[in-house]
C-alpha cells in the first residue's frame, strides 16, 4: 500500500543521517535491525536500532543503496543513491519479501 511508504528527498549525505534519526526517533531502540547493502561484497549486519543510529554515517557512506529492515516491528528504511531516504511500514500480518517466519 503506497500510503505506508514515505520518501524524504535530501541532497547531501549529512542530511541523510538527520533524516534517518528523525524517522527512527519514535521506534523501539532495542529492536534488532538487519542492515543490507546493494553491494553483495558487504555482509548484512544485525544490530540494535540504537547501535545503527550511532554508526549511521559509516553505514550510509559504505555503499550507494542501503536498507535497514526490522522484521519484529515490520518496517524497512531505504537510503537510495539519488539522495532519498524512504520508510515503509507493513500492516499486521504483512511479511516483507525475503522474511522467513517459522511455523
Amino acid at each position: 500500500d503506497h500510503r505506508d511508504l514515505h520518501s524524504f528527498p535530501t541532497r547531501r549525505s549529512s542530511n541523510l543521517v538527520g533524516a534517518f534519526e528523525s524517522l527512527v526517533r519514535d521506534l523501539t531502540k532495542s529492536t534488532k535491525v538487519v542492515v543490507t547493502w546493494s553491494d553483495a561484497c558487504y555482509p548484512s549486519l544485525e544490530m540494535r536500532l540504537s547501535e545503527t543510529v550511532k554508526v549511521a554515517p559509516v553505514i550510509f557512506e559504505s555503499c550507494f543503496d542501503t536498507w535497514g529492515v526490522c522484521e519484529a516491528e515490520n518496517w524497512c528504511i531505504e537510503v537510495h543513491h539519488e539522495g532519498t531516504i524512504c520508510f515503509g511500514h507493513g500492516r499486521p500480518g504483512f511479511v516483507f519479501l525475503g522474511s522467513r517466519r517459522d511455523s
